[in-house]
């Protein structure tokens, strides 16, 4: 069995399919008539994401594909762009201040009975969660 990737004649740049082929012989032509425009097949087991053809050589290369966004950094270890630390910690944060808003707002119709019924302690619990939204939705 033979791998076969797609590469662009003009970047380098894996294509995403691939084509693996067992045959006798021409395995060469039959990797050539399921490229795409523009593309050229090359033998091996290649990651688009990890991998690109230098176009002067002809040779496999390590590719590190352009920053996603300022919020992203590169992870040696698994080759790909991951959320910083700082931004993973933005996102769950913001989550953790919706879910807290979500409860919050549930809460307010038992307090607004018990205010309705004449309760004295439920217009202070009604200003508690009034403030906490105020400050959640900064």
């Amino acid at each position: 069995m033979r791998q076969f990737h797609f590469y662009d004649v003009t970047t380098g740049l894996l294509h995403g399919n691939s084509i693996a082929v067992n045959m006798p012989e021409g395995d060469e032509a039959i990797a050539l008539r399921h490229c795409p425009p523009g593309h050229k097949p090359i033998e091996g087991t290649l990651h688009p994401l990890t991998h690109r053809v230098d176009i002067a050589t002809g040779k496999v290369v390590e590719y590190q594909p352009p920053q996603p966004s300022a919020d992203h950094e590169w992870d040696p270890a698994t080759k790909r762009w991951q959320l910083s630390a700082a931004a993973q910690s933005k996102i769950t944060a913001k989550a953790d201040a919706a879910a807290r808003v979500a409860t919050l707002e549930a809460s307010q119709t038992t307090w607004l009975r018990k205010h309705a019924l004449g309760d004295p302690a439920a217009i202070t619990h009604l200003r508690e969660i009034d403030d906490e939204l105020a400050v959640l939705s900064r």
